[in-house]
């Protein structure tokens, strides 16, 4: 009779998703003919529970004299009881068939039948490239530091699909090696967070910290919450109305992180004469953030990120420069205004490499894993400069990034070749991102030649931040991209008016004449090469590497 062993669980209970329950060592033999699963191990009880709720399993029994008396079932067994002996699961016909359950003990073949991270993000619609380029940054970071912190926002608890959302990206990112930590709390001056006693905060802060952890848990994580009284958060007040945070310990917010447990920190805090007092969930999101210094701060919520008059969302703020700008803006409402203040407040507190976004919970890993995120990315960045020519600027540097941007080398004669044409040189400080625009002849419109953007750089809206740059100073331009060019997209968003022939494709705004805008047309594709291209079947895009 055929059988083999197999580290195995049930696709159809579910039991892939919850390592941390199921004994990585369960070992099975499987007889194709008798519809029964033999182990030769110690069987843990949480398996049994999974097994239990499983449609396509119908009995459990032990061979173990102890807990076979009357073939007792054995869900039936105390829950303080840990594991029992070898046992018979007998499996129903259209049981489905099983597959492998913990990576590390798997045969070579079969661990590549796993869902990898290029797998998941394509079933969301996330670039593959995209996805593992940022995996590759994000755990590029310290390692002893935790990769986000989380505010939750207290409406994600009244829907139960975002709070499933949420649980699922906070797997996903704890599986891949991105630990994150969760705050939970209430909101100031929320119409649905009335004021309450300590005792009502303390009670639905329990509910939905202890919603959160079963949520994770059936995602397969194990969760650690840090009630009020762990001594976590140290509060320096003289009344419970006054409250502010002293200092966070993170020793055993670390701890728990060591244990591969997910750390819920509701946001409470504890006087030094042992008095429990509430904070808003923002005191503790950012006491934590600077204690912590992880890459990213994510505030999830039910909308997501700001909104304009067109409801469309504001992909980036960059501060200090754009809080500014903002004030005027009709979107700007009190609330924005002081969500940016606290933010800004926060980011000049913390590593030059933190970030926060706001999104909500069903979008957290499109806006972590893509370039054009998902919902509002909020970061102090590097200033713009402009130069007038190249000897202002470091020659070297600037070759380098348009070469890295554009995946070509860069003409050893491009440099003396537009000397004489230069208008403005933008670039930013740290040499992320670029914009060469050239005087044309004949022609008072301005001509881009190059706009380069570094590839870690365009998750970080440096891109925008520069074109916005260009635009208040250009009321008029044109520039031309490859027809195969993958940021093509983003420059019809920008231009005003194209033009193709099948090789290049010419873009414009602030052209209303059709004459000048044909003029400019042969101007664009009669520019000669800058780049020592390829071999014809391997040519890149001529315009910047994406944006």
């Amino acid at each position: 009779m055929y059988s083999k062993r197999l580290f195995a669980t049930a696709a159809a209970a579910n039991i892939s998703n919850r390592l941390p329950s199921v004994p990585a060592r369960l070992l099975v033999k499987y007889t194709t003919g008798s519809n029964v699963l033999m182990t030769n191990s110690r069987v843990d009880a949480p398996l049994l529970g999974i097994l239990r709720n499983s449609r396509n399993f119908s009995a459990v029994t032990s061979q173990n004299s102890q807990w076979n008396q009357g073939k007792r079932n054995l869900f039936s067994r105390s829950r303080g009881d840990s594991r029992c002996s070898a046992a018979a699961i007998h499996v129903k016909d259209s049981c489905t068939p099983f597959r492998l359950l913990h990576k590390s003990h798997m045969p070579c073949k079969m661990r590549d039948s796993i869902p990898d991270l290029q797998r998941f993000l394509s079933e969301i619609g996330t670039d593959p490239k995209e996805a593992r380029y940022w995996l590759k940054q994000f755990l590029n970071v310290n390692q002893k530091k935790p990769f986000a912190v989380v505010e939750v926002d207290p409406q994600i608890f009244e829907q139960s699909e975002q709070l499933e959302h949420l649980a699922s990206s906070v797997s996903f990112l704890q599986r891949n090696a991105l630990r994150p930590v969760l705050v939970i709390g209430e909101t100031p001056n929320h119409p649905l967070n009335p004021q309450r006693s300590l005792q009502e905060l303390k009670a639905a802060s329990t509910a939905r910290s202890c919603m959160l952890s079963d949520a994770l848990h059936e995602q397969g994580l194990e969760s650690c919450i840090l009630f009020p009284g762990s001594q976590v958060i140290d509060v320096d007040s003289d009344s419970k109305c006054n409250a502010k945070v002293k200092q966070v310990n993170p020793d055993l917010i670390q701890w728990c992180m060591m244990r591969q447990a997910v750390p819920i920190i509701p946001s409470f805090g504890e006087t030094s004469l042992g008095q429990t007092v509430p904070l808003t969930l923002w005191d503790v999101t950012s006491m934590v953030t600077k204690q912590l210094q992880p890459l990213k701060v994510i505030r999830v919520n039910c909308h997501g990120g700001f909104k304009d008059d067109k409801k469309q969302v504001i992909a980036n703020i960059s501060l200090p420069f754009d809080s500014q700008a903002a004030q005027d803006k009709a979107w700007c409402t009190n609330a924005v205004l002081t969500t940016i203040s606290e933010v800004s407040s926060l980011l000049c507190q913390v590593p030059e490499s933190t970030s926060v976004v706001i999104t909500a919970a069903d979008t957290v890993l499109q806006e972590l894993f893509t370039h054009h995120g998902s919902g509002t990315f909020l970061k102090i960045t590097e200033p713009i400069l402009k130069h007038q020519s190249f000897e202002e600027v470091d020659v070297d540097r600037l070759k380098t990034l348009l070469s890295k941007s554009f995946k070509k080398s860069l003409s050893d004669t491009y440099f003396d070749d537009v000397r004489h044409q230069i208008h403005t040189i933008y670039l930013s400080e740290r040499f992320t991102a670029a914009a060469v625009i050239l005087c044309t002849a004949d022609c008072d419109v301005p001509y881009l030649c190059k706009f380069a953007v570094s590839a870690q750089a365009q998750g970080e809206g440096v891109g925008d931040i520069l074109w916005e740059a260009i635009r208040r100073d250009y009321k008029q331009l044109f520039w031309r991209s490859r027809e195969n060019n993958p940021i093509n997209p983003w420059y019809f968003k920008k231009s005003e008016g194209s033009w193709s022939n099948g090789k290049w494709t010419v873009f414009w705004y602030g052209i209303p004449e059709p004459v000048l805008s044909t003029a400019l047309i042969n101007k664009a594709i009669s520019a000669p090469e800058s780049f020592c291209l390829p071999e014809a079947s391997t040519r890149q895009p001529e315009t910047a590497s994406s944006v």
